[in-house]
């Protein structure tokens, strides 16, 4: 049990307030849950089709993986995300754009929980690239055999840490209920003194980590699902119990996934350049001003040029 508490009130009549309430309360020392194995190890190598309610052309690509949640400091997932999700030129949105088939395209996990993680890759599709998915994820797997090929550099670690770092610096205020639900589940995986920072700062650059993440990302442990009104009919024989939504599930063949495994980067797709905009000085101009005499003087040359 973790608690949060907000309030205009000083945190002497705040604790006055909470501590009769919940300082009787005895901490059994009970261990987490563990519900043991993977929860999507049957689902592995499938491709999952279905027809959306409005008009939606989506592809997921995801891979189940390890617990994350450990890795707070070193935050691999987003090391990989940054490269996946990239929008530069030589980036998989920026070739999957040039070809037509892609609107927008983003990565990351998309769960996170005791004993288990989601990581995936979400696309929005064009029309023709609806009709083209086939093609689309042998280009999706050059990228990552990419990213695998080599070591991973230190300075994409930096920049990726240094818009996080901005990204805290900068955060817009929460709603009240927002935040004290923020910092209770911070509390849960968190040492009181990073539960505001951990979520956001990258404070460990963890090579290894990201390579054996990187490993995971493989054809053999992949999932697929593409949503599309073209699935419409025999495609998707059955039916979801909860809302009746039609898909179909298949396997992907060792064919398919040896094309995948084999699929090489080409010259349209490569690393990003390093950022050179993004900004790690914070400080006032005005701290940085010369004496008020010497600024009279540079105020009247100024004026005279």
């Amino acid at each position: 049990m973790r608690l949060s508490v907000l309030g205009r009130q000083s945190l002497d009549e705040l604790e006055a307030l909470v501590l009769p309430l919940f300082a009787p309360i005895p901490n059994s020392e009970r261990p987490y849950p563990d519900w043991g194995g993977e929860p999507y190890a049957r689902c592995m190598r499938r491709a999952i089709v279905n027809v959306p309610v409005r008009q939606l052309r989506m592809l997921t690509v995801l891979w189940p993986m390890p617990p994350i949640r450990d890795l707070w400091r070193s935050k691999p997932h987003r090391y990989i995300s940054h490269l996946l999700g990239h929008e530069s030129e030589g980036s998989l949105l920026s070739l999957l754009k040039a070809k037509g088939w892609v609107d927008s395209l983003c990565a990351g996990e998309s769960s996170s929980a005791s004993d288990f993680s989601v990581f995936e890759i979400q696309m929005a599709l064009s029309e023709e690239g609806d009709a083209n998915v086939d093609q689309i994820m042998p280009l999706v797997f050059a990228c990552i055999n990419m990213l695998r090929a080599v070591p991973p550099p230190r300075w994409v670690f930096d920049e990726s840490s240094s818009l996080a770092e901005m990204g805290f610096r900068f955060k817009e205020q929460d709603e009240p209920l927002d935040a004290v639900n923020f910092f209770a589940t911070s509390l849960e995986h968190h040492p009181p003194k990073d539960v505001l920072s951990a979520p956001y700062l990258h404070q460990d650059f963890d090579p290894d980590a990201i390579q054996s993440m990187l490993g995971l990302l493989t054809p053999e442990r992949v999932m697929t699902l593409h949503s599309s009104k073209r699935y419409e009919g025999a495609a998707t024989p059955y039916r979801e119990m909860w809302y009746g939504t039609a898909f179909g599930i298949s396997h992907v063949s060792d064919q398919t996934v040896a094309v995948w495994a084999a699929a090489s980067a080409t010259e349209e797709l490569r690393l990003p350049d390093p950022n050179p905009f993004i900004p790690t000085d914070f400080s006032l101009a005005c701290d940085r001003l010369p004496p008020a005499d010497a600024q009279v003087g540079l105020y009247k040359i100024l004026f005279c040029f």
